[in-house]
């Protein structure tokens, strides 16, 4: 058989990488969302319209104003310098002519300069202010906008059509291509499990297929943890990173709260019938030995020299012992390996029978029949006194 060493988990399917989208605007009625949950989107593609109406007519204002200041500037630009020249023209004149007034007129000169250059200073300021309002304007009317941020699908919407949009997150969009599950381990069994470690995967919707798996991480904490890696918001879907709760259920990554230590494993096989939010069941290979011989923990006995040995009996019902090298031990069996082993070779396990001083012997059975069914239900340790398994066991194990 194949013999397989593992921890169990149950977790759920996520999306590898998901992101939110939001726009960089805020007070703006929303005119239409243009995808529902389930819709493909590629990357850029529009998700949501907005009534831009109020900031076209901010920027019209804003350009209106931005002219008016100019058209003012240069009107008081000009005046301050006619000033100045006057000034200066009387200075020079009485400069000229030595008269009285000369000191005063200087005075005069000065002060138109003073006032040109004071009023150079403010209409720089006030233009600066002007353009600033007009970029602004601009920029608000570019951003009223929410693109997909990368090809996916929509898995959940946080808007509709007439909601006055006040920030925050508005689509998310999850790759339902590359899942991976998340899951939670006891700190019993924390300590065996590592980063690259194989792990085999079932779900409801495959059945009985087995998909393959691989951590790619181990919380080194317990308890909740944040966003996962593969999520971020998307503002107008430029991809920077933040998080914000939806407006519906998130089918992404939002968080896990666990009393153990958060696992996340990537699937390596893919199945249609795979969805996000599905509960996955997970066998953590710790440990794995193909086609060995092994047998249940009550087969192996220790004779008097200690040596580990089965009890065989052949066709004649003649009783001898087998000596056996313990290999891999799973749950319920131990990997053996020595001379004298061979498959279809009967052995015997006792009974939980101790009433009776005299143990009797009954028909024995091949080391196949015991191993029918070790891949399936695990079966118990005890044996009934009828050498049957129960609890599932493979196989029916004879009385010694």
């Amino acid at each position: 058989m194949d013999l397989t060493r593992s921890i169990s988990a149950t977790g759920t399917l996520e999306s590898t990488k998901t992101k939110l989208v939001s726009a960089d605007v805020s007070n703006v009625k929303i005119k239409k969302v243009l995808v529902k949950v389930g819709d493909e989107v590629k990357k850029g593609q529009s998700l949501v319209t907005f009534d831009k109406s109020d900031l076209q007519q901010a920027l019209d204002d804003a350009e209106e104003n931005l002219s008016d200041v100019k058209s003012q500037n240069s009107t008081e630009l000009a005046a301050a310098e006619r000033k100045l020249e006057e000034a200066q023209k009387t200075y020079n004149d009485l400069k000229e002519s030595q008269g009285t007034s000369l000191s005063q007129s200087k005075s005069n000169v000065e002060s138109a300069k003073e006032s040109l250059t004071s009023l150079k200073t403010t209409q720089k300021k006030s233009l600066r202010e002007a353009q600033q309002a007009v970029d602004d304007a601009k920029e608000a009317l570019e951003k009223c906008s929410a693109t997909a941020p990368m090809d996916g699908t929509v898995t959940a919407i946080g808007a509709s059509a007439g909601d006055s949009y006040q920030g925050g997150d508005l689509i998310e969009i999850s790759d339902c291509t590359n899942l991976r599950v998340s899951t939670s381990v006891d700190e019993y069994d924390i300590s065996n499990v590592e980063k690259g470690q194989k792990v085999v995967i079932l779900t409801d919707a495959t059945g009985d297929e087995e998909l393959e798996g691989k951590i790619t991480y181990v919380a080194p904490t317990t308890g909740s943890t944040l966003s996962s890696s593969g999520t971020s918001s998307s503002a107008g879907g430029s991809g920077s990173a933040g998080s914000s709760s939806m407006g519906s259920s998130s089918a992404g990554s939002s968080g896990t709260t666990s009393s153990g230590y958060e696992v996340r494993i990537k699937l390596l096989s893919t199945n249609e019938k795979l969805r996000i939010g599905m509960t996955a069941k997970c066998s953590i290979i710790l440990e794995e030995a193909s086609d060995v011989y092994a047998v249940p923990y009550d087969a192996i006995h220790t004779n008097t020299n200690g040596d580990s040995v089965l009890y065989v009996k052949d066709s004649s019902g003649t009783r001898s012992e087998v000596t056996v090298t313990k290999g891999m031990e799973s749950d319920y069996y131990v990997e053996v390996s020595g001379e004298g082993l061979s498959e279809g070779l009967q052995i015997m396990i006792p009974t939980d029978d101790t009433s009776s001083s005299t143990k009797t012997e009954s028909s024995g059975t091949g080391l196949d029949s015991l191993m029918q069914g070790a891949s399936g239900s695990k079966p118990n340790r005890g044996y009934n006194k009828t050498g049957g398994a129960p609890g599932g066991a493979p196989g029916g194990a004879p009385g010694m």
